[in-house]
C-alpha cells in the first residue's frame, strides 16, 4: 500500500527565534489560519487516507487524525526517516512511501500524485525535482542524465552548495526534499551509508538511536547514492522554512516604521521597531530576543545558533 511519511521533528532553525525548542517548533507555526503541519496533511491526504499518513516527531504533537511515530530523540532527518520506514515496514512489508517535509508550498498537488504513481511503477529511489531560476544556498541541487523519460538517473548531487547560480546555469534541478521509494529499498540504501542508523531502526533500539550522529538524509545518503533518480515536476514550489519566504506569505507583524529602509522585513511582538537608513535587513523581535541581519545572509542562522547555544543556551 501507499504511505506518507511526514517529517515534523525539526527545530526550524532558519525561523529562529520564532521557532525554538523552548517555545514553539516549526510544525506549530501558523501560515494564515493553519499550521504548517496542517497544510502538509491537507495536501498529502489527497493521495492517501489519514490512517496511512505517519508523522515523525521526537515529541507528542497534534496529528489531526494521522498516526504519530515517536523518535527516541531528535537526530535529524536520516534517523527520522529510517525509524519511520522500519515502523511502516513492520505492518506493511510491501509499503511504498512518499516522504514529505512540512515547510513547503506546492501546487497543483495532482502533479505530485502523478509523479508518485510513475515512481511506484518504476520502483526506483526518486527525488522530486524543481525547475527554477532563483538560486539559494539553502537547497540541494542535482543533475540528471539527458533523457526523454520522465524519470532520469541522477549523475551529480550537491547539498547546499556555495555556487547555486552556477549549478542552475549548468542544468541542475533544485531538490524539492520530497522523496519516494519502496520502503525496503530506501531503508536498505540508508543502511549502505549509515549502518548504525539502519541497525537502530531495524532493532527498534532506543539507546542506539540516541547515540546516533545527527545527519540529514540529503547529506548522509542522497548525496552519496548511485541509485537515485530524479523526476522533474511542473509545479509552483517554495520552501517557506526561512524568514524571507515565510514573511512573504504570512506578512510582516507588529508595529514598525521603515524610514529610508527599503526592502527590509520586520517581525516584532510587543514592541515598536524603527528602522532608519537600514536597507535589505531582516529584523525579528520575539520573547526578548532581537535578531538583526542582512536578508541575503539568513541562511547563516543555523551557524549563528551554534554560537548562541554555547554562550546563551536558554535562548536557542
Amino acid at each position: 500500500m501507499d504511505h506518507a511519511l511526514v517529517l515534523a521533528g525539526g527545530l526550524g532553525e532558519r525561523l529562529w527565534p520564532l521557532s525554538r525548542k523552548q517555545t514553539k517548533t516549526k510544525e506549530a507555526i501558523n501560515l494564515a489560519s493553519n499550521t504548517m503541519l496542517e497544510l502538509t496533511i491537507a495536501r498529502v491526504s489527497q493521495w492517501v487516507t489519514k490512517d496511512r499518513i505517519w508523522i515523525v516527531s521526537s515529541k507528542v504533537i497534534p496529528t489531526y487524525g494521522c498516526k504519530l511515530i515517536l523518535e527516541p530523540a531528535r537526530k535529524n532527518t536520516a534517523a527520522a526517516v529510517a525509524w519511520g520506514l522500519a515502523q511502516i515496514l513492520a505492518i506493511d512489508k510491501d509499503a511504498f512511501v512518499g516522504i514529505f517535509p512540512i515547510d513547503h508550498l506546492i501546487s497543483p498537488f495532482e502533479n505530485v500524485i502523478e509523479a508518485l504513481y510513475d515512481i511506484k511503477t518504476q520502483g526506483s529511489i526518486t527525488a522530486l525535482a524543481i525547475c527554477a531560476d532563483k538560486p539559494s544556498r539553502q537547497y540541494g541541487y542535482f543533475k540528471t542524465e539527458v533523457s526523454d523519460k520522465k524519470m532520469k538517473k541522477v549523475v551529480a548531487f550537491r547539498e547546499k552548495p556555495e555556487n547555486p547560480k552556477e549549478l542552475l546555469e549548468a542544468g541542475y534541478y533544485i531538490n524539492s526534499g520530497i522523496y519516494a521509494a519502496w520502503a525496503r529499498k530506501l531503508l536498505a540504501e540508508i543502511g549502505c551509508f549509515l549502518p548504525r542508523h539502519f541497525r537502530a531502526a531495524q532493532s527498534r533500539d532506543s539507546s542506539l538511536f540516541t547515540s546516533l550522529y545527527p545527519v540529514s538524509l540529503d547529506r548522509g545518503v542522497i548525496e552519496k547514492s548511485k541509485r537515485l533518480f530524479g523526476y522533474p515536476l511542473k509545479v509552483f514550489w517554495e520552501d517557506i522554512g526561512s524568514w524571507g519566504s515565510y514573511l512573504k506569505y504570512a506578512g510582516e507583524k507588529g508595529q514598525f516604521i521603515k524610514h529610508n529602509s527599503d526592502n527590509s522585513l520586520v517581525y516584532a511582538e510587543d514592541t515598536l521597531v524603527v528602522l532608519d537608513g537600514i536597507r535589505d535587513a531582516l529584523v525579528v523581535v520575539k520573547d526578548g530576543i532581537v535578531l538583526v541581519m542582512k536578508k541575503e545572509d539568513e541562511s547563516q542562522i543555523p551557524q549563528v545558533l551554534e554560537e548562541i547555544r554555547q554562550k546563551y543556551p536558554g535562548f536557542a
